[in-house]
């Protein structure tokens, strides 16, 4: 059987998608100032030094993310 031939209809969304969400966006700067923000407020509510351990955690996991995907 013959493989279809398609096009790829998403592609020229590609270089908005990497500049709203990519390394350097701003969206990812606010999402890292959102976790260090929340991450410090849950410290200082619970003296829990898991939350401050969280915010590493979770940035590690976004830059993970982003580098499987291409971001």
């Amino acid at each position: 059987a013959m493989a279809a031939q398609g096009q790829d209809l998403m592609a020229s969304g590609n270089t908005t998608v990497k500049a709203t969400f990519g390394k350097d966006s701003s969206v990812v700067k606010w999402v890292v100032l959102a976790e260090v923000l929340v991450g410090a407020v849950m410290y200082m509510m619970t003296k829990n030094v898991k939350f401050l351990a969280g915010f590493a955690i979770i940035s590690v996991f976004i830059a993970v993310g982003m580098a499987v995907v291409g971001l």
